[in-house]
């Protein structure tokens, strides 16, 4: 495994400095939309996060970069985290819940299981505390595509 990622061409990043990667959604593409006609949503595949809370958007997808040997361990649906980075995982409690609302004056959502310590700081999952731990010792496998595929697939 390797510890850094190569995106747009020739930018090595270093896996400790990435806290989460997930596909580019709708919304993200609205608002690169509203940066100017210099920019080009639709070429972006991947949005990574991190510790700093910056993001930068990326057109290789989390296939591709699961290929360069970046062990990644899914957290959320299409959402990832480089399985180096992660140092704990455990599932909420209800104190963590309330202590949340009284920090952020809104409720947690239902659907958050877990929070993961990485290096480039924390994650909430989807998932339990034990099937991100399973998850590391397995990590993401990209999809086997045809070219044929490939080629038909938005660019």
């Amino acid at each position: 495994m390797t510890d850094y990622m190569t995106i747009n061409s020739d930018e090595l990043v270093p896996l400790a400095a990435v806290k989460r990667l997930r596909d580019v959604t709708e919304k993200d593409r609205t608002a690169l939309r509203k940066l100017g006609e210099h920019v080009d949503p639709d070429r972006f595949r991947t949005r990574l996060e991190f510790a700093d809370s910056a993001r930068k958007f990326v057109p290789e997808t989390i296939d591709d970069i699961a290929r360069q040997d970046v062990a990644l361990v899914e957290v959320d649906e299409r959402a990832f985290v480089p399985a180096a980075n992660i140092v704990t995982a455990r599932n909420l409690t209800v104190q963590d819940r309330d202590d949340f609302e009284a920090k952020t004056k809104r409720p947690l959502r239902d659907e958050f299981k877990s929070e993961i310590e990485t290096r480039a700081g924390k994650v909430l999952a989807t998932v339990a505390a034990e099937t991100v731990m399973h998850r590391l010792g397995h990590p993401y496998v990209p999809e086997r595509r045809s070219s044929e595929e490939l080629a038909q697939m938005p660019s």
